[in-house]
């Protein structure tokens, strides 16, 4: 492998570590809520964004990390709740 390539690899592995150690640390209710509340938006509506998860969350349930959004999105993506999109939305926070 080409030294670009193996920068790559090391870019895609520690990355991948990055959000698995994210997620690793959050809150578990507040994942479980998160992921409830994402089914939730995936029955009511064609498109959401991870805001809208966490605008529509019970209140109560935090996590100190809340980068752990990106978790729950691949997990609602990889049990075939919501596919990615070319769109674009502008966050409103």
């Amino acid at each position: 492998m080409s030294e670009q390539g193996d920068l790559l690899q090391l870019i895609i592995e520690s990355r991948e570590q990055a959000i698995r150690q994210v997620e690793t640390n959050a809150n578990p209710d507040w994942k479980d809520v998160a992921y409830s509340t994402g089914i939730n938006l995936a029955k009511s509506q064609e498109y959401f964004t991870s805001e809208e998860i966490q605008l529509n969350m019970v209140r109560g349930i935090e996590t100190h990390e809340p980068r752990a959004m990106g978790p729950v999105m691949r997990r609602l993506q990889k049990d075939g709740v919501i596919e990615a999109t070319s769109r674009f939305i502008t966050s409103i926070s």
